[in-house]
């Protein structure tokens, strides 16, 4: 999984990419069965701050921001079932367009709250809540980062149906380098 968010001014874009691959071997009634799904997920957003609070905090960061976004999610899943040496696959590619928002929070202090939310024209909900803490590095505000994800999609088309929910702890470190 990675993530790259670039902004100057008012305006911002980031690429979000994340691979997945599972595989499984189970026996049902004596019979081995392999089950394998692959996960190839890009999301590609532009946002503009389009609400900056005139309260700063002491080290003169705006209080509240709201960042509305739109973009793409390009989707490349497969699945594989495997039993009596025979074996099934399916798979499927999509493109889909989604908007939402980011929401960012500053305290007096070093600590910081960030928010997104995203909803797709496929049925794809993108879901992050993050804690932050600000540490000077160069002139620059070095971002710890703890939070959580919540990434859903339910896609059909002709006889596939990707239908998955992936949720769980993230930590990321933000530097800005403009």
């Amino acid at each position: 999984m990675g993530h790259v968010d670039l902004s100057k001014g008012n305006w911002g874009l980031y690429a979000d990419h994340q691979y997945v691959k599972t595989s499984q071997e189970k026996s049902a009634i004596n019979i081995p069965i392999a089950l394998s799904t692959k996960l190839n997920q890009s999301s590609y957003e532009v946002y503009y701050q389009a609400y900056v609070s005139t309260e700063t905090t002491s080290q003169q960061q705006a209080k509240f921001i709201v960042e509305p976004t739109l973009g793409l999610h390009r989707t490349q899943a497969e699945a594989t079932l495997g039993a009596f040496n025979q074996t099934l696959a399916a798979d499927a590619k999509w493109t889909e367009f989604f908007w939402g928002s980011r929401f960012k929070y500053n305290f007096d202090s070093p600590w910081n709250l960030a928010a997104e939310f995203t909803v797709g024209t496929e049925n794809t909900t993108v879901a992050h809540a993050y804690l932050g803490y600000r540490i000077p590095v160069f002139h620059r505000n070095f971002n710890l980062r703890a939070g959580y994800r919540y990434f859903e999609q339910d896609h059909k088309s002709n006889n596939f149906h990707w239908d998955v929910r992936q949720q769980g702890p993230v930590i990321g470190i933000n530097l800005p380098i403009f």
